[in-house]
């Protein structure tokens, strides 16, 4: 019931990895756009310095929304790199169709 009350709402959840290895939720957002330029704000709330860092941008069959991040990561981070792939295998339940993964 959350999930389809979710998804009539557009919210986008914003997930992250813990150090324990479990997923956790950061915060969720109505829209895409607001969920994408929360993500970015996200790096530089983590991480302040990415000179030697690559970030890996994992999407599931979005490849707009993929090249978008890495365009606006690219204006306010300075990662060594910059890649983006498709998801594959469990990163895909993650993501689920739409979505996208960061990592850093």
């Amino acid at each position: 019931m959350k999930g389809e009350f979710a998804s009539l709402l557009n919210i986008k959840l914003i997930l992250a990895g813990t150090r324990e290895g479990t997923i956790t939720l950061l915060d969720k957002v109505r829209g895409s756009k607001n969920a994408i330029k929360k993500l970015v704000d996200k790096i530089g709330e983590v991480r302040n310095n990415l000179k030697d860092k690559v970030l890996g941008i994992a999407h599931c069959n979005v490849l707009e929304r993929a090249e978008y991040i890495k365009k606006e990561a690219a204006k306010r981070y300075n990662f060594r790199d910059i890649i983006i792939v498709e998801t594959a295998g469990i990163s895909t339940v993650y993501a689920n169709e739409g979505g996208v993964i960061l990592a850093f």
